[in-house]
């Protein structure tokens, strides 16, 4: 029984000098006393994002215009933009009753078509994709040929954006 004293003690005591001695230490108290400098707490500087340069643009992150890619793989297509917001189409998005948001869009795939003319909208299929869902990546499965790719945004309701658009050739072959 004594010896269960002892143990309780010892934790007893070991508590009672490093919780006080971790608490000073931990709070900045380790020196200095009353004597110390008060600290002036410097003002947050508020952070601004960067300001957009240059003019919005989107582009082929992969592949690249004149690319010659291998039969024996699929074509993985990525897409990129600057300067402008990619977003999803808002869920529960009725285009008869919402207006489409400003400065935003999302991705339109076009295989062997050139980019359409400003407010044009979209067309589903006849040899383009809609990334609605706000992606940037797609894995194209085509036979070997020269193909014409075409890089278009569209707003909510999927109209083309003044100047957002580009054109690459690639050329999937055999024995590459």
């Amino acid at each position: 029984m004594r010896t269960d004293l002892l143990r309780v003690n010892w934790k007893v005591m070991a508590c009672l000098v490093l919780v006080p001695a971790l608490a000073v230490f931990g709070c900045g108290g380790g020196g200095g006393g009353m004597e110390a400098e008060p600290e002036v707490a410097e003002e947050p500087m508020e952070e601004e994002a960067p300001a957009p340069s240059g003019p919005p643009r989107v582009f082929f992150v992969a592949p690249l215009d004149g690319d010659q890619i291998s039969s024996d793989h699929d074509v993985e297509v990525e897409f990129g933009a600057e300067n402008f917001m990619i977003a999803a189409i808002p869920e529960g998005f009725d285009p008869e009753a919402d207006a489409p948001r400003a400065d935003v869009g999302h991705y339109h795939l076009g295989v062997d078509t050139g980019c359409l003319p400003a407010g044009e909208i979209i067309p589903e299929g006849q040899g383009w994709v809609h990334f609605g869902d706000g992606s940037n990546v797609f894995t194209l499965q085509v036979e070997p040929a020269a193909y014409e790719l075409t890089l278009q945004i569209g707003d909510d309701l999927h109209r083309t954006q003044e100047g957002l658009c580009e054109t690459i050739s690639i050329e999937v072959a055999d024995g590459i």
